[in-house]
């Protein structure tokens, strides 16, 4: 991520150094909305929670629902039935990888705009009753802990739903759809085909050996070598031994 300070080579207070200044043009959603807060004063820390972690993720999925909606909609009133639609299955097989790729992207961004609410440094003299605490990531906004106010009750909501509910709705998916289960009922089978794999090609090729030894026997000529045969030496009534192969 881009830092202000060491790009324009700006030489800050001691106070301010520990705070990421440079963090609204870091790569995340803020590069789409930097130009709003030049603009008013206004678009306060609340707004931006409001916009790049709720509006942004919900207008993308929003977008993303639109087809399977779609295709919902057009197999009741064509197909009779919500699901009889041709394209159901692949459309609803394509927003739930759309949807995962979503997430994928948007969770580390939202999450850590969320966290960057609880962030909060001191500002103004070394110590003493002159010293206040601003938020981290915007020096202009007090810190949202101290305030108690809307900011601070978004922040808390926004840290249930993303950082810590995120990660616990896919592990309830994946516990509801018994994935565990399922990837280890692929791996048994996995083995067990290559096991019949195994067998087989070993069966084949017993076999092909035996039916050339019959072939040659009926034939009247004597038994082609085989890498597996073994010599066994088995005694009989008129020699003292003989090799059989």
């Amino acid at each position: 991520s881009a830092s202000f300070t060491s790009t324009y080579q700006l030489s800050w207070p001691s106070v301010f150094r520990a705070a990421p200044v440079g963090g609204a043009v870091s790569g995340d959603f803020s590069n789409i909305f930097l130009g709003i807060s030049c603009m008013t004063r206004e678009y306060s820390n609340l707004s931006r929670l409001m916009t790049l972690n709720v509006f942004v993720p919900g207008i993308s999925c929003f977008l993303l629902v639109v087809p399977y909606i779609t295709v919902k909609i057009l197999g009741i009133l064509r197909w009779q039935g919500h699901d009889r639609h041709p394209n159901h299955d692949a459309v609803q097989r394509d927003m739930f990888r759309a949807l995962i790729a979503l997430f994928y992207i948007i969770f580390p961004v939202v999450s850590r705009r969320t966290l960057s609410s609880f962030k909060c440094v001191h500002v103004g003299a070394s110590a003493g009753a002159g010293q206040w605490r601003r938020l981290a990531s915007d020096l202009s906004e007090e810190c949202p802990i101290d305030e108690n106010g809307s900011t601070l009750l978004a922040s808390i909501f926004l840290l249930l739903a993303y950082p810590i509910g995120v990660p616990l709705t896919f592990f309830m998916l994946l516990r509801y759809f018994e994935v565990p289960a399922m990837a280890k009922h692929k791996v048994h089978q996995a083995l067990l085909s290559e096991m019949k794999r195994h067998v087989l090609n070993d069966t084949v090729e017993m076999l092909q050996i035996v039916q050339n030894r019959m072939m040659n026997k009926s034939h009247g000529e004597p038994p082609a070598p085989s890498q597996s045969s073994t010599s066994v030496r088995v005694p009989s009534a008129g020699a003292a031994g003989g090799d059989v192969s």
